[in-house]
């Protein structure tokens, strides 16, 4: 499943606060592996059976096509935790998605990546991995609703 995502508004990272507020409802999320840091064009996977694991409005269109893991090894630096403050805002909802859908289905392994389609208009592809295209489009719009909700309330 492929989502084309703008940012809608002058903020394209995720603030301290928000990341606090995303962890805090999420703390998986802390643990997902991320290759890419806040370039926003790498590779992610969360592997639910391990046991550590923006301002703007945000719009989706949603395209039927079709890895966020959790690494309890790996480095701290590989995490999404420690790259979430500054973080693209798509890249943020790549990581919910994803989140969201392994809590949805457990045992699943799912993956994710985002990429720049325009820097000029504020565009990102999201991609994640999933068989079925409807729960997926539901999960990325779900983490565009509740990383909106959640950026409200700065």
């Amino acid at each position: 499943m492929r989502v084309d995502i703008q940012i809608t508004g002058s903020t394209l990272t995720v603030s301290s606060g928000l990341a606090a507020r995303l962890l805090g409802h999420y703390p998986a999320l802390a643990d997902h592996a991320c290759k890419s840091g806040n370039t926003a064009s790498g590779h992610v996977a969360r592997h639910p059976d391990n046991q550590t694991a923006k301002h703007p409005n945000v719009q989706t269109a949603g395209h039927p096509s079709g890895h966020v893991a959790r690494h309890p090894n790996g480095r701290p630096e590989e995490r999404f935790g420690s790259r979430i403050t500054g973080a693209l805002l798509p890249h943020a909802v790549e990581h919910l998605a994803i989140e969201l859908l392994v809590q949805a289905n457990p045992g699943q392994v799912f993956a994710g990546n985002t990429t720049w389609l325009s820097r000029r208009r504020q565009v990102m592809r999201v991609r994640v991995s999933r068989q079925s295209g409807s729960d997926t489009l539901t999960a990325i719009k779900q983490a565009v609703e509740q990383i909106n909700r959640l950026v409200a309330l700065a």
